[in-house]
């Protein structure tokens, strides 16, 4: 289509636009409550809403901003109230910051104090912020008793997260230690189960194991430290005179303190400790972070204590709700998709090569973009399909691929990071996405190299592609020779899935709504479509999408879809794994299922069986009451369900099963009432007997297979968390079974329910420029931050809100709260015509959950901050002066 480069393209979740915009007006006013887009003029525009927090959000009330009131929480007896799950957002600093302006740049902020009523099984993820703040910051995570003795810690020198999980219930505070240097920060309450459980390494208490460094020769620094060391106080145990040394702390407490001193570890704490033994724990690992940061040290290590070991599942696995939502586990005890190894393609941005957790899942792949400008990679075609980043804003790029590859095939059962639908399956990735979008030629040349057709870069694959997923697309751009296009790669065996769009529309998308393509709409966490997810006749089918405004099951992360991403905002960029929503999201959850239909019968699953099965309601649940096997406008045939998928594959015999979803109930602080639908597969007769609530708090009413409704009365219930089983007796065939669903409750203050995310800034953003052209702040109206801008200039902007904890002039960096219109994963720009007035405008800001890679080779921050060069991302919360090293100077 010869119109493409000109059209706005959709990538599922995210909007790029590949039209060049005019630049709007400059100039605007912003602060303290006001803001306009540029002078007065006869044809100015205006507009106005409000920003609301997310459920269970909190910001910090002592933060680096200067502009946002500040009230110490740096003591017990003023600690902020947190509700049992909850995103709270802060800044803590070791020493004064030195920056003029800044709020603490003359005094330290070393401790951030929260007050909390958690469960055993309660996970608490303190995810440290790559702050540009000098030394690499260093945030330690603690639990205190209400007496302040340590109940529990997490006190790593390298990692970008800290994780404790509870082991006794009780009231307690949370503590946010700055070990070293000043940093935001994000920390997430978990529901108990949500997450994997956090166990303190065993180490021998008092001892160190130290490497010295070379200098530029590769001399050994070894005397001269092993002297200065000396003096520290602490005793040489074992010493190879170049290898491994074995140190030991005094053992005497007085003579440890005098050497901890000397290590520059400060002794001030508003903690204690239960017993010497847990004294000396908690100083051992405070003196290898110390040592580590000395200059003739090249490594300093706890000396661990092994123990042989079953392999950990990954990482952050449990917070991906959305495979059992597809009855994914299932179906992996049947196949994973290692079998007979599935080419996916992964038509989108690229994909970083590079992350972690898709090493071993690649075959070679090319790039497609002609435009070396649009290409940002210094060329056109090429046959490296890396991702350098699409930088949708100054400095901030999506790695819509890698999110996308992630969730087809990460690779599983690493002890790091998410699993992938089909970890056996192998991603090809096909470049054709740049920055401002993708063209029409490019795309169908990449459809077709992947499908191994002829193609303009006049190569072809080694092995094609079984199945291309194409999380893109446009929305009223039908073309002839798409459709074609489209149709001849289906003809050649390949399948093809799409996103269906995200305008909450019954527009057609393309290519999703071409007949040869499945068209995969997007539902949330509790099956219901996701507000975005495009409907209407083109629909196929749907997969969870996600929803990153909501936090429906209270277990302090948003409902969006985790998998594997990248964030370029310090340079370069660096693996890591985020949440994102849309039916960008949802369409690999299907490509990825069908990879595990082919790996379980390589021969059977062609373009034409996987019609049949799917128009037969072999491969889906029944989400509209119709049967499966009939077609509605909002899932098309329904959920995609991985079991039965699998199964329909493997013998064309699906099980007689009871399905439930969800499979566990989180009531959080503002949720009285949530419904648990049960259902079957296969032929068999599937009887329910009862549904019995343990608790007289927890009831639920409903007969039959279908939809119960399970409610909760928290009266007389203190402040806390509550577990409790929802017991479902059924029979198959007459055989009686009993199933257990686990039930939490949290009782919470409302207001702490309803979400404060801080002193915030709602921007216009110029589109063509990036630059900030209005602003105005506020604190919280009861979770509210209600704006109206007035002199905009007619044009196309971005509107963004959020916070600027470490006062460096730009909102929505790591650790600070952010929201977009309609949502971030959305973010769409506004267009003003001439005095047009545009009222209503609503969205979530929460804060930003963004884990960094924790794989071997990748745990430490990156030495971005080190280098004096402020991070590129995030947006300038106010009008600001010209650029600075590639970034706006507030």
């Amino acid at each position: 289509m010869a119109t493409a480069a000109l059209t706005p393209i959709k990538l599922g979740s995210l909007l790029l636009i590949a039209s060049l915009l005019t630049a709007c007006g400059g100039g605007g006013g912003g602060g303290g409550g006001g803001g306009g887009g540029g002078g007065t003029t006869s044809s100015a525009a205006t507009a106005s809403g409000r920003v609301l927090a997310a459920d269970g959000t909190l910001g910090d009330s002592d933060t680096n901003d200067p502009f946002a009131p500040l009230t110490a929480n740096n003591l017990t007896t003023s600690a902020q109230q947190l509700p049992s799950t909850a995103i709270a957002g802060g800044f803590v600093a070791a020493t004064a910051t030195g920056n003029t302006g800044d709020n603490f740049a003359t005094s330290a902020d070393e401790f951030d104090i929260y007050r909390v009523s958690l469960s055993a099984g309660q996970t608490l993820t303190l995810t440290i912020a790559d702050h540009n703040g000098g030394a690499r910051p260093d945030l330690d995570l603690l639990l205190l008793n209400p007496d302040s003795t340590v109940a529990q810690s997490s006190l790593s020198a390298s990692n970008p997260t800290e994780q404790i999980t509870v082991t006794t219930a009780g009231d307690y505070f949370v503590l946010v230690l700055a070990f070293a240097g000043h940093s935001n920060y994000s920390l997430n309450l978990t529901q108990p189960g949500l997450s994997a459980g956090v166990n303190e390494a065993e180490f021998v208490p008092g001892e160190l194991l130290l490497r010295y460094r070379t200098d530029a020769t590769g001399k050994s620094a070894h005397t001269a430290a092993a002297a200065s060391i000396s003096r520290l106080g602490m005793e040489t145990l074992a010493d190879s005179g170049g290898g491994t040394v074995r140190m030991r702390l005094p053992t005497a407490s007085e003579q440890r303190s005098q050497t901890l001193q000397a290590l520059g570890i400060a002794t001030r704490r508003p903690f204690t400790f239960a017993d010497p033994q847990q004294s000396l724990r908690f100083e051992t690992r405070y003196a290898v972070k110390a040592m580590a940061r000395r200059a003739d040290i090249q490594s300093a290590d706890l000396n661990y204590i092994y123990h042989p070991q079953a392999r950990p599942s990954d990482a952050f696995y449990n917070l991906q709700w959305h495979y059992p939502l597809i009855n994914l586990p299932q179906a992996w005890d049947i196949e994973t998709g290692s079998s007979n190894p599935v080419i996916v393609a992964v038509v989108d941005t690229g994909v970083m090569l590079t992350h972690p957790d898709l090493q071993g899942q690649l075959v070679a792949g090319y790039d497609f973009i002609v435009d070396p400008i649009r290409a940002g990679d210094g060329d056109g075609i090429d046959s490296n399909p890396d991702d350098p980043g699409d930088n949708q804003t100054p400095g901030s790029s999506s790695f819509h691929g890698t999110h996308v590859a992630g969730t087809i095939a990460a690779a599983s059962d690493n002890n790091s990071g998410v699993a992938g639908v089909a970890w056996g399956a192998k991603i090809m990735p096909i470049r054709v996405l740049g920055q401002g979008g993708g063209t029409s030629f490019d795309i169908i040349q990449g459809v077709r190299y992947a499908a191994g057709l002829s193609n303009s870069a006049n190569t072809l694959p080694p092995t094609a592609a079984a199945i291309i997923n194409l999380s893109l697309g446009c929305s009223g751009c039908f073309s002839a020779t798409e459709e074609a296009a489209y149709a001849a790669v289906r003809d050649s065996g390949a399948i093809l899935i799409a996103a269906a769009g995200n305008d909450n529309s019954a527009q057609p998308s393309y290519p999703a709504a071409y007949a040869s393509v499945l068209s995969v709409a997007a539902v949330d966490r509790l099956k219901a479509k996701a507000p975005y997810s495009n409907f209407g006749a083109a629909i196929d089918l749907a997969a969870p999408g996600g929803d990153s405004r909501t936090d429906s099951d209270g277990d302090g992360f948003p409902d969006g879809i985790l998998s594997t991403a990248a964030e370029d905002g310090s340079g370069s960029p660096r693996a890591t794994y985020a949440f994102a929503s849309g039916t960008s999201m949802a369409a690999p959850h299907v490509a990825g299922v069908v990879a595990l239909m082919k790996a379980v019968n390589p021969a059977f699953i062609t373009p034409t069986q996987l019609n049949a099965l799917l128009s037969a309601g072999a491969l889906t649940e029944d989400l509209a009451g119709n049967g499966a096997s009939v077609r509605d406008d909002t899932y098309g045939y329904g959920l995609i369900d991985a079991l039965k998928a699998v199964l329909a594959a493997q013998n064309g015999v699906v099980p007689t099963t009871l399905t439930l979803s969800p499979s566990a109930l989180n009531f959080a602080a503002n949720n009285s009432s949530l419904t648990l639908t049960l259902a079957t597969t296969g032929s068999g007769s599937v009887t329910v007997n009862s549904v019995t609530p343990s608790p007289p708090w927890l009831t639920a009413s409903g007969s039959g297979l279908g939809a119960y409704s399970v409610g909760v009365d928290r009266t007389g219930l203190s402040d806390g968390t509550y577990p409790a089983t929802l017991i479902i007796n059924y029979s198959i065939d007459g055989s009686v079974k009993e199933i257990n669903i686990p039930v939490t409750l949290s009782v919470g203050s409302p207001s702490a329910a309803s979400g404060d995310t801080g002193y915030t800034y709602v921007i216009l953003v110029d589109v063509a420029s990036g630059e900030t052209v209005a602003s105005i702040d506020q604190a919280s109206q009861n979770g509210e931050y209600p704006f109206a801008f007035t002199n905009i200039v007619p044009g196309d902007y971005l509107l963004i809100a959020g916070t600027d904890a470490d006062n460096d002039g730009f909102i929505c960096d790591a650790g600070e709260s952010c929201g977009g219109f309609p949502t971030l994963a959305q973010l769409q720009p506004i267009t003003f015509g001439e005095r047009e007035q545009r009222g209503g405008l609503e969205f979530v800001s929460t804060f930003e959950v963004n884990f960094a890679s924790t794989v071997t080779g990748q745990t430490a921050l990156p030495d971005a901050n080190l280098d004096g060069i402020p991070d590129a991302r995030g947006y300038a919360r106010r009008p600001s002066a010209p650029k600075k090293n590639g970034k706006r100077t507030p």
